[in-house]
């Protein structure tokens, strides 16, 4: 008897029984085994970001109004002195009003800058928009305080522009002020706003500028009136990130700032975490204004995109069509080739010149070029620096292979249907936990991880390895817990139903299944995350342990000796590795997995076929709080 005919008043049959009710019922049950081990999961992992991001940042934060929480006994006094101290000090608040308008300023220009770009590499036939694209990946990969040192060794006197050029001396008088900070970190920053509107750019469809040309507009009202609103939210969201990156990075702070006297505010974290006696109090005061400003930045971005329409982005069926600049092609060509000469050929070049000079300062004889600061490395002599550059690069590798195992499973689990509430409180601490700044994430685990209360239970890492590789992990897993979570939005998820029907467990899924789909994108944010954390400066300044000074920091240990040459040389060498790593692994990836594509095709050139795909599986078109992801990673 078969269950079709066995099956009478919905009482399935013997078959159907032996089969567990059916293939619904075997979905059913199925989910609901999966949604009862992922929720612990997901929960699980929430905790873990919060103790390796929330805690140590909330330490160090609290001390701006309750100095005596971790003395022994605690005081839960609340006591805003540190605060008030900050605010009403001249020199402070001098301080936080440049940092401030400084942030504005370069996040302003980083958004119309990186705006501009996007559109006219994007959209237009200008010639050599591989190599442009390849420069602007170059600028953004390159640490800013190699980047700041770069323009420094152009600028400062018995510079190059100085011996070589013959600049003039008001070059050099600007460089010094605020306004020559600014705009180094305009033009080190402006790739997050490239990124951000140059992802929004292939969604936007053809169809709008075809039917408003058959009304006889023309280019420029086109722009003005239809493709320039749909992409101000990208735009606003580019402006945001510049703004936050600027305000919280320490790169430029600690060199070009400092040596002009134009102190920042995380130069005044750093300052009072160094100060004798350690002034903690004021650390966190500094801390909590500059979190109260990147929050109010996110908050600004999230009000505005809320008031712009972008609901109407990602609904044609045809790609916009590049358009030709005809006669203005040449001169469009030489604009964008002078500003990336400015913007990466000039500070590039000038650390590849410095690694080559025997001295400080530039001389264009040739008597002034040696290639002992390279030989130097590889000599007893050079032994040290060398021994900096791979115990980096072991950091690092651990720290970006734990940092996307876990931001992508975390990531996995999330975005599953039986995560509910908690997959929407696992974005929001993804979205907050990314413009967390690395020196204030420094700072507290500069005095989280050292409290007398964890001695007993031998968790005191202040000054070990752990420390250190906890901090490089917790500011990388929310950039990968992004973008993974960006990437899995894409994902058609029939496939991992259908293995959870056949019995395959979340391992199994995720092994078999999510990451061969997601293995270039993971390796991508595998070698942005490394590449990030060998050269990264703040916590590694606050937390090596003694007597092994990661790259950075002997880096910028060189830089302040004025070793120039050797610096340079050490952090091109560094370079190098990482740039010839990043080719073997891409190359091995494609011959161990050659059904893999680089990207997801549909999400990075969207045709008629692909948008209809999209569309079907409930892909979001683009997210402009998160607008760039794996696939922006090639």
């Amino acid at each position: 008897m078969t269950a079709a005919t066995a099956s009478r008043n919905g009482r399935p049959g013997n078959a159907a029984r032996r089969l567990g009710g059916g293939p619904g019922a075997g979905a059913a049950r199925a989910g609901r085994r999966w949604a009862l081990g992922q929720r612990p999961a997901v929960l699980l992992g929430i905790a873990a970001l919060a103790l390796i991001v929330l805690l140590p940042l909330g330490s160090v934060v609290l001390q701006a109004v309750f100095p005596g929480l971790f003395q022994s006994p605690p005081s839960y006094r609340f006591d805003p002195t540190a605060l008030f101290q900050v605010l009403s000090s001249a020199g402070d608040a001098r301080m936080l009003a440049d940092s401030f308008l400084l942030s504005l300023g370069a996040g302003v220009a980083g958004a119309v800058v990186g705006g501009a770009l996007a559109i006219v590499l994007g959209r237009t036939d200008v010639a050599g928009r591989g190599i442009w694209t390849a420069l602007i990946w170059c600028v953004l990969l390159l640490p800013s305080f190699l980047y700041a040192e770069g323009w420094t060794f152009l600028l400062q006197r018995r510079g190059l522009l100085s011996d070589v050029l013959h600049e003039p001396a008001w070059m050099q008088r600007v460089f010094a002020t605020p306004v020559g900070v600014g705009a180094i970190l305009a033009l080190k920053f402006y790739p997050f706003a490239f990124l951000t509107v140059g992802a929004a750019l292939p969604w936007l469809g053809g169809e709008h500028e075809a039917a408003a040309r058959t009304l006889g507009a023309g280019r420029a009202r086109i722009w003005w009136r239809i493709s320039g609103p749909l992409l101000l939210p990208f735009a606003v969201s580019g402006a945001a990130m510049v703004f936050a990156d600027v305000l919280s990075d320490f790169g430029v702070a600690i060199t070009v700032a400092e040596s002009h006297r134009f102190p920042l505010l995380t130069y005044g974290i750093y300052s009072a975490i160094y100060d004798v006696p350690t002034n903690f109090a004021g650390a966190g005061a500094f801390a909590l204004l500059l979190l109260g400003a990147v929050g109010a930045a996110v908050a600004a971005q999230s009000l505005l995109l809320g008031r712009l329409p972008h609901g109407t982005i990602h609904t044609g069926f045809r790609p916009a069509a590049r358009v030709g600049l005809g006669r203005w092609r040449a001169p469009v060509t030489a604009l964008v080739a002078a500003f990336f000469a400015l913007s990466a050929l000039l500070p590039v070049g000038s650390v590849l010149l410095e690694s080559v000079l025997r001295s400080g300062g530039f001389s264009a004889a040739v008597e002034g070029w040696t290639p002992w600061n390279y030989v130097d490395l590889f000599t007893p002599s050079g032994a040290h620096a060398l021994g900096a550059l791979l115990y980096s690069l072991r950091l690092a590798a651990v720290a970006a292979t734990a940092a996307v195992a876990f931001g992508t499973a975390l990531a996995f689990l999330g975005t599953e249907p039986g995560a509910g509430w908690l997959g929407q409180v696992l974005h929001g601490v993804a979205l907050w936990t990314i413009s967390i700044p690395g020196i204030v994430l420094a700072a507290g685990y500069a005095f989280f991880w050292n409290q007398p209360w964890l001695v007993p239970l031998r968790l005191d890492l202040y000054g070990t390895v752990g420390a250190l590789l906890l901090a490089y992990l917790a500011g990388a897993t929310p950039y990968v817990l992004r973008f993974q979570l960006s990437a899995l939005g894409q994902f058609d998820r029939r496939l991992l139903g259908a293995g959870r029907v056949l019995g395959a467990g979340p391992g199994r899924l995720l092994l078999r299944i999510v990451l061969r789909l997601l293995a270039d994108g993971a390796l991508s944010l595998w070698l942005f995350v490394l590449a990030g954390t060998a050269f990264e400066l703040p916590a590694s300044e606050f937390l090596y342990p003694s007597g092994h000074p990661p790259l950075a920091v002997i880096v910028n240990h060189y830089f302040n000796q004025w070793a120039y040459g050797t610096g340079t040389a050490l952090a091109v060498t560094a370079a190098a590795i990482l740039i010839a790593l990043v080719l073997v692994l891409r190359a091995l990836l494609r011959r161990l997995l050659p059904g893999v594509p680089a990207a997801e095709p549909e999400a990075a050139a969207p045709g008629p076929r692909g948008r209809r795909a999209a569309r079907a599986r409930g892909a979001p078109a683009a997210d402009p709080a998160a607008p760039f992801g794996p696939a922006a990673l090639e």
